[in-house]
């Protein structure tokens, strides 16, 4: 585990935010981050490293905006606010 928990947030309107917490930080919070029920999308950058991003659950059906840069690099749809873990992994 790293010294502290480095994620970027994805935003609908484009907006990116990295975030660090000191601890690895608990379920609530990346709740809070996504708006909901989490699951995870796994997906490799251009350099071939592996992310997991954690996207809400129902974001499909509270009909949530598109999320176009998520879905660039999940090269799936992807809707609502996304949250990229960037150096650790889900436990």
């Amino acid at each position: 585990m790293p010294k502290d928990c480095r994620m970027t947030l994805i935003k609908t309107n484009s907006v990116m935010e990295n975030l660090q917490e000191p601890k690895y930080p608990g379920l609530k919070f990346f709740q809070d981050k996504v708006g909901g029920y989490i699951v995870p999308i796994r997906f490799k950058l251009n350099s071939g490293a592996e992310r997991t991003m954690l996207v809400d659950e129902d974001g499909l059906a509270k009909e949530l905006e598109p999320n176009r840069i998520a879905s660039l690099y999940a090269k799936k749809l992807v809707v609502g606010d996304a949250l990229v873990l960037n150096n650790f992994y889900l436990r």
